[in-house]
């Protein structure tokens, strides 16, 4: 999935968020997320620190970069 914030854009490849436990924090945009993977539908959802919602796309990573040239690409620790 996709997310844009503040003029800028960060990629959440499927492939990464599989090698999390289906939770994970990050820091985009001067904000800090919370990322759910439901790993079974293959979808996320992105929260704020607040536990608001945040708009995002679902779709191919490479096509969203292929649209958001200058996004970050989440990668798994």
């Amino acid at each position: 999935g996709g997310l844009t914030m503040n003029g800028a854009s960060k990629v959440y490849p499927v492939a990464e968020l599989a090698r999390t436990d289906g939770e994970l924090r990050d820091r985009f945009a001067g904000q800090d997320l919370r990322i759910r993977f439901d790993a079974e539908n293959r979808t996320g959802r992105v929260f704020d620190a607040g536990g608001t919602e945040l708009p995002s796309t679902i779709g191919y990573w490479f096509a969203w970069l292929a649209f958001h040239s200058d996004s970050e690409v989440y990668a798994a620790p």
